[in-house]
This record gives structure tokens, sequence and C-alpha cells, in this order.
């Protein structure tokens, strides 16, 4: 009886001491934080049980659990997961920092562009590439045009953007590649077109450039490829950059094309801040340039402030606002006087004189729900006003809002990302005929995302865009009777498979769209004896973009490194390009349909990093070869181009681009070259009718190769002097027609560098 009584009062006991620990929870807070150099990690995701949670943008995180919880699962992308245990007898446990191994052997480097979420590189659907800073920061530039021009597969002509030969020369109208800043689309809303000098350079974390149409997540503009720009984020300890550069030409190598007797030179200096203080989010920088060119009577003149501040107030919440504000006077003209000694001169109606004022305002708002669900919303008001010569001026304004959403599961390895933009401009314009003009674009879009058995990444997406413009009736004259609006939807697809641990195979497929901008349908101006007219009868282009490639890693001692393979075709419908007008003179040009294109290569690229021996060795480079081609050539097209093969115009078929950089003992050395072959098809009216073109292209048959070196010098970590000399071999090349670019250069910088970690 007594052992009766013992058993039922210890069951009891049980019971109740049971059922009161059910009902008590713990509370679990710390902090993740990567490397050195990352520091605290956003968005790691902590599971506790069979519930989840994610760290803010300084790497803390809290959860309420219940009581018995005996360890938590940390995961990041790039990162060891990694177990805790917790001592289940706490009512509150404090478990401090946690810092993530990176993991060295799947040479990764993190990416949102490709899917508006972190993934490794190597997982992704699509060739992408990523510059850090390091590279921004061994080509002392102050323009961000400089940087992009050393990734594989990209071109610059004038400014105009390219990925492997999507685009030719459009005057600068109509970009096919979208740049956006922090996520945030960043084109000149009337012509489509990126302002490089107002991106804050001494401010960029990370570039991210996606080659191919990325239509259906970005929308239009995103026909032949993204650029994002990824802004530093503050930390605890304050980061502090200041810098000044002087940049002073030589003399050409043909000396009969030196007008100059002082030597031209570009002065800038900056000024970079960032810093937390307590929930607050703090960066800052200013720039200023001020160039007297080595074009005659030629200058620019602009400065720049940008600032970004972002308030946590709580767990899994985070708004702000950034903002850039840019001002300047510039000085150009479009074509050389001749190619001999008037190659670095102009006539006196060929120059174009400009004076800016630019800002953004870009307020956004996350909030991280239960059950892995986030919600994100971006907006941006652009505001322009270029006053210029020559009835050129154009000022306009552009109001943005997106909102996303954002589902995953952790156990199914599955994302879905959807969302809403709308987008609505006001344009008023002496370079479009002094008119008003009026624009909307709605677009909504979704894409899923799934890994199946660890290996195979399979993802699909889709986009409905709707474009209005609302203009006069009459033009110039002209009856506007052409369609101001339309819609279409967009689709893609990738496959991804991780055939061994550091072998990847892609595949990818995706529709592109662009609607012309209000610059290509209705501009109305000049450049010396060019005219630039107006044609609202222009169509929309479209097409598709197929990719397979292969990436592979490999590790040898401390150096990590990889390759990447890839075959392409693109097909565009419709395409736009600036062509003269037949029977026309003097000659005019206006964007037209050129039919449908078809443009096929390969592109090899790779890189190197780590150390080799007792010296750090960074080397990143790519061949790129494309066939750019009209699906139907005939002679009335061959009339009009330099040359009688079909090839689109103002494209290099060959291209080569390598950076090498080696640190020892606080010194840095570094060597790269540019290789672009020679640009067979241009429009023939500028051989017949600019002075020198003809002349020059046939003493120049080979294309331009130029080369670069620099060395820099680390003085107790933080200052650093460095000098580097650009056409190093002292080249004459033309990107572009009519316009030899600069002699050999050497460019003298001090830099003061205060971070802390």
């Amino acid at each position: 009886m007594q052992k009766r009584c013992f058993l039922l009062f210890f069951m009891l006991t049980g019971f109740f001491f049971t059922h009161e620990l059910i009902g008590q929870t713990i509370k679990v807070e710390g902090q993740i934080i990567g490397s050195a150099t990352d520091g605290p990690l956003e968005f790691a995701t902590i599971q506790y049980g069979t519930r989840y949670t994610q760290s803010l943008k300084d790497g803390y995180f809290s959860f309420e659990a219940d009581a018995g919880l005996e360890e938590i699962r940390v995961s990041y992308v790039g990162y060891e997961t990694t177990n805790v245990k917790i001592e289940s007898n706490l009512s509150f446990i404090q478990l401090g920092v946690i810092q993530l191994k990176t993991v060295s052997e799947k040479l990764s480097t993190v990416t949102i562009t490709s899917g508006k979420y972190k993934r490794n590189i190597e997982d992704v659907t699509v060739s992408m590439e990523i510059i850090k800073p390091g590279l921004i920061e061994r080509i002392q530039s102050n323009s961000f045009s400089d940087v992009l021009d050393k990734i594989p597969g990209v071109s610059l002509t004038d400014g105009q953007v390219s990925i492997r030969g999507g685009s030719g020369y459009s005057y600068g109208a109509g970009s096919r590649v979208l740049l956006l800043i922090d996520n945030i689309p960043a084109l000149q809303v009337d012509a489509a077109y990126p302002n490089w000098n107002d991106i804050p350079i001494e401010m960029i974390g990370q570039v991210e450039v996606l080659k191919g149409a990325g239509s259906a997540l970005y929308g239009s503009a995103a026909m032949n490829g993204v650029v994002n720009i990824l802004t530093k984020y503050a930390k605890k300890q304050p980061f502090l950059n200041v810098e000044t550069q002087v940049t002073t030409y030589m003399s050409p190598k043909d000396t009969l094309k030196k007008w100059w007797q002082l030597s031209p030179y570009t002065w800038h200096m900056s000024a970079a801040y960032a810093r937390k203080f307590g929930k607050l989010d703090v960066v800052g920088s200013v720039f200023y340039s001020d160039e007297k060119s080595f074009y005659k009577e030629s200058y620019s003149k602009f400065g720049r402030s940008y600032l970004k501040i972002n308030y946590t107030p709580g767990q899994n919440m985070n708004f702000g606002v950034s903002g850039n504000f840019n001002f300047g006077d510039s000085r150009s003209f479009f074509y050389w006087k001749n190619e001999q000694s008037g190659a670095y001169l102009a006539d006196a109606f060929n120059y174009s004189a400009n004076t800016k004022r630019r800002f953004t305002i870009d307020p956004y708002f996350h909030l991280h729900g239960k059950h892995n669900w986030s919600h994100r919303i971006l907006s941006r008001l652009y505001s322009v006003n270029n006053m210029a010569v020559n009835n050129q001026s154009n000022q306009s304004a552009l109001y943005m809002a997106e909102y996303q959403l954002q589902k995953k599961w952790e156990k199914s390895d599955a994302v879905l990302t959807a969302g809403i933009v709308n987008n609505y401009a006001r344009v008023n314009a002496e370079l479009y005929s002094d008119t008003t003009f009026a624009s909307l674009n709605h677009g909504i879009y979704a894409q899923f995302e799934k890994l199946f058995w660890h290996r195979l990444t399979v993802n699909g997406g889709a986009r409905w865009e709707f474009n209005k413009l609302m203009v006069p009736d009459t033009i110039n004259g002209q009856v506007i009777t052409d369609e101001r609006y339309e819609s279409r939807p967009v689709f893609r697809a990738g496959l991804n498979y991780k055939l061994f641990p550091y072998t990847h195979l892609r595949a990818s497929w995706g529709q592109g769209y662009r609607s012309p901008s209000i610059a290509e349908k209705y501009i109305s101006t000049s450049a010396g004896f060019l005219r630039i007219v107006q044609n609202p009868a222009l169509k929309s282009e479209h097409g598709w973009t197929a990719e397979a490639g292969v990436r592979q890693g490999f590790k040898a001692g401390g150096l990590l490194g990889f390759a990447d393979f890839s075959v392409f075709e693109s097909r565009y419908y419709d395409m736009i390009e600036f062509n003269i007008i037949r029977n026309s003179f003097p000659p005019a040009f206006a964007a037209q349909n050129i039919g449908d294109t078809r443009i096929q290569g390969l592109e090899l690229s790779g890189g190197i990093s780590g150390q080799l021996g007792q010296i750090e060795t960074g080397m990143t480079g790519g061949y790129v070869y494309i066939n750019p081609q009209y699906q139907e050539f005939n002679d009335s097209i061959a009339f009009y181009s330099s040359t009688e093969e079909n090839i689109l115009k103002y494209r290099n078929k060959h291209s080569f681009k390598f950076d090498l950089s080696l640190g020892w003992k606080g010194v840095q050395l570094g060597l790269g070259t540019n290789y672009l072959s020679f640009m067979e098809a241009i429009d023939k009216v500028f051989d017949e009718l600019i002075p020198g073109v003809k002349a020059f292209r046939a003493d120049h048959p080979g294309g331009s190769q130029i080369w670069y070196a620099s060395i820099g010098m680390s003085i107790r970590k933080t200052y650093i002097i460095s000098v580097r000399m650009d056409n190093l071999f002292n080249a004459e090349y033309a990107l572009r027609p009519a316009l030899l670019e600069a002699p050999r250069s050497i460019s003298f910088r001090l830099k003061y560098n205060l971070q802390q970690e």
C-alpha cells in the first residue's frame, strides 16, 4: 500500500512539474558576426525547435521559446552552419557573440541581384560578376564607369554600357542595362540613361553585374542585364575615409596632337563616414572633382553629397532614408576637328555646355514577420535639371514605389519573391521639342526558387508590365497617332546543378522587353553638322537570352579560385538603334526599329585570391567572343554601314580583360590590361563626312590594347600613398569614331583610412 501511495505521489508531482515547465518560456539573445572584415551579419537564420527568426542589421537577435530548449542552429550563406547549446534551466539566456566560420572550401561570394535575396554566386542560374572594394581602390577613378570597364563582357561607349554586345552606340539615350543603387532603379527617366558621376564611388561596398535578360524581376530597362551598386553600411566601430588625388596627362605619342603647354589635369577629393549610434545608423560622404580636360576647351566641375540614415526600433524591423545631391558644370564636344593636329580639338559649333542639378530621396521600410515572411517598401524621388546650350535643356521628376513580399521555407529550401512597382514621371524639355510629357509604368512580378536533394536549384519567374506615355496631339507640327500605352508579360526560368563539391552546372532562359525612352521617340537636337530628329512611331523591342555554363572552384595551398565558362545567345525583335534617315542632308539620325538581330557568343572568366607564401595575391580576368548579326541582312542595311559584312554596328567581336594585384608588408602592386578587337561596323556617314575617321580606322586595324599599373604603400595601416599610370605604352585608340581617348596619364593619391572592427 505504501509503495502504491509513493508511486501515485511521484506521478502527480511529475505531472505538475512537467505541466509548469511546459507553460514557462525562456528568452534568448545574442549577436551573429562573420569574419573580422565582414562584421555583423544581417538576416542570419536562427532555428529554435521548429521555429525560425533572423538577425537584424547589426547582427543581434532575440526570441522567446518554450522551456526545455537545448540548442539553436545558426546558418548564413557562405558560412558554416553552427549549433549552439542552451542551458534550459534558465529563464533568460545571453549567448553573447556567435562568430561563424567562413566556408572557404565553397570559394563563395554572396549575391542578392539574381533573385532579390542572398545566395552563393555558384548557386545562381545566370552569369554574374562581383566587384569588391579592393578593385575599386586600385582603379583610383572618380567615375564608376571606369570600374565597369574592368569587367569581362562589359563595355562602355561614351558612357553607354553594353553587356556581351547587347547594345551599340545610342548617343546617350536608351540603356538596355538597368542601373540599381541599393536595389533601387537609378536611370534618368527621360533618356533611360545612367549618370555615372552621380554614383557615390567612395561609399561602394559591393557591385553585382547580372549578364542577360533581367526583365522578369526588374522590368523594361533590364533587357540586357543589371548593374546593382550596394553601398556600405554602418558598424558599431566608426569608418572614416578621406582622400585626395590628382591625375595629370602626358604628351600623346604623336606630338602634333599636343595642343597644351601646361599639362591637363583632374583633381578630386572625398570624405566618407559611417557609424552606428545605438539603434541609429549614419552613413555619409562628400565628393568634389575639377577636370581641365585633354580635350581643348573642355572641362568638368562637379560635386555630390550622399547621406543614408537607418533606424532599427526593435526586433525584425528597420526603416530609413537615403539621399544624393549632385551639382556641376561641364563643356565637351561630339567629334574631333581631324585625326591629326585636331584630334583633341573641335570646331566651334561642335561644343555643348551643361549645368546640372540632380537629387534623389529614397525612403524605405523593412519588416521581417512571423514564419519567415518579410515585407519591404522601397521608394524614390528623382529630380533632374540639366540646363544646356543649343536648346538641349531638360527637366524631369520621377516618383517610384515598390512593395516586395518574400517568404522562405527553411525546411524545404524554397523562396517566393513577389512585388508590385509603380512609376510616375513628368518631363519638360527643350531637347524634346520644348514639350511636356508624363509617363506611367506599373509592374507586378513573382519568382519561385527551390532546392531539390541539396543539389538541384530550380527557379521560375514572371512579370507583367504596363507602360503609358501622355503626350500632346501635335509635336513639331507632326500629328501624333501612335499607340501611347501597351502591356506585355515576360518570363524566365533557370537550373543550377551541383555536380561535384566545387562544380556547378547552370542553364537559364529569360525574356527581355524594353519600351523606348522619351529621348528616343521625341529628341530634336544637333551635334555639329549632324541632326537628331524625333520618331514618334518607334515601337518597343523584345527578345530573349539563353545561356548554359559551368563554374569550377579550386583550392591550392593558400589560394582559392574559380573558372567559369558559358555559351549564350540573345535574340532581339524590332531592335532599336539610331540610324541615318535615308536621303537626308545634312545627315539626320533617328532611333529606328532596325529589325530582328541575333548575338551568339562564349565567355571564359576566372579569378584567384589568397596567400602565395607571404604575398597576398588577387587576379581576375576573362575573354569574351560575340557574333552580332542581323537575322535578315540586305543591301539596304549594308549601304549605311562601313562594312558589307553582316555585323551589328559599334560592337567588338573579341575582348580580353586582366587584373593582377600583389601585396607584401604594406606594399601593393597592380597590373592590368584591356583589349578590344577592331570595331568593324560603324555608320558610313562618319567615314565619309567627319574628317579623319576613315584614315584613323585604316591606320589602327588591330583594335586597342591598353595597359595600366599601380603601386601603393600603407603607413601604419592608416595612411596610404599610391601612384597609378594609365595607358602605360601611350597607345592611340578610339572607343567610338571621331573621339580619341586619353594619352598616358599618372595619378597620385593620398588617403587617410580609419576602420576599426
